[in-house]
């Protein structure tokens, strides 16, 4: 359960920074029309959640992507890198 609960803070923590970045580079994050390349993901990550689909693929591609989101984001703040 404490994993969980503290994945959640993790999560809600996340959102915040997001949000307060958005704010700081005057980007709206309210009317925002979903493209299909998110709506298609929101789907693959969806399917995951399946009963058909073995435990270890579904933690194998959450990891994976959390992977591709720190690698992402590190680069982001690496120096010369003019990002929003």
């Amino acid at each position: 359960m404490k994993v969980l609960l503290d994945g959640m803070a993790a999560l809600n923590d996340e959102i915040q920074w997001f949000k307060n970045e958005a704010s700081k580079w005057g980007v709206q994050l309210y009317d925002i029309v979903p493209q299909k390349a998110n709506k298609d993901y929101c789907r693959f990550l969806e399917s995951l959640m399946s009963s058909e689909v073995k435990y270890s693929m579904a933690i194998t591609a959450f990891w994976a992507i959390e992977a591709v989101c720190q690698q992402s984001f590190a680069h982001c703040q690496e120096d010369g890198t003019n990002t929003p």
